[in-house]
């Protein structure tokens, strides 16, 4: 269990900076605020790693890909609910964030875990939303 914004974060650059082929996001727009702010995206966008991201962030913060292949970026249907996110790294280790509606950022609950069931569950998962979801132009 990771309880805090800083050992949430610790870990999530952990993971990037040991990524060797792919990393995958799956998150709404405050996620990715935070994301974007923390800087995660300069330590995956790379030509080493495929790096692929579900979101649903409004167009009023699409500048937080502006530096990013839009080709990675896919927008999710509006059916699937604000409190899904998680990361993927190569296929062995996922954040997987626990949120409740009244959680602060302060508050930040995720859990970490290299369950193989889990991660395969989840990719598929992630796999299936990105089929279904669009690409987002600029």
């Amino acid at each position: 269990m990771l309880q805090s914004v800083n050992q949430t974060n610790s870990k999530i650059k952990k993971m990037i900076e040991s990524t060797k082929s792919e990393f995958l996001i799956v998150g709404a727009e405050k996620d990715f605020l935070r994301f974007y702010h923390a800087n995660f995206f300069e330590g995956i966008d790379n030509d080493q790693v495929k790096m692929r991201l579900l979101t649903s962030v409004s167009d009023k913060v699409l500048y937080i890909f502006d530096d990013i292949d839009r080709s990675k970026v896919k927008m999710m249907s509006s059916e699937i609910r604000d409190n899904l996110c998680f990361l993927i790294k190569d296929n062995d280790e996922i954040i997987f964030f626990i949120k409740n509606a009244n959680q602060t950022t302060e508050q930040t609950t995720a859990v970490w875990t290299d369950s193989e069931a889990l991660i395969y569950s989840m990719k598929l998962l992630f796999e299936s939303i990105w089929l279904k979801s669009k690409n987002i132009h600029l």
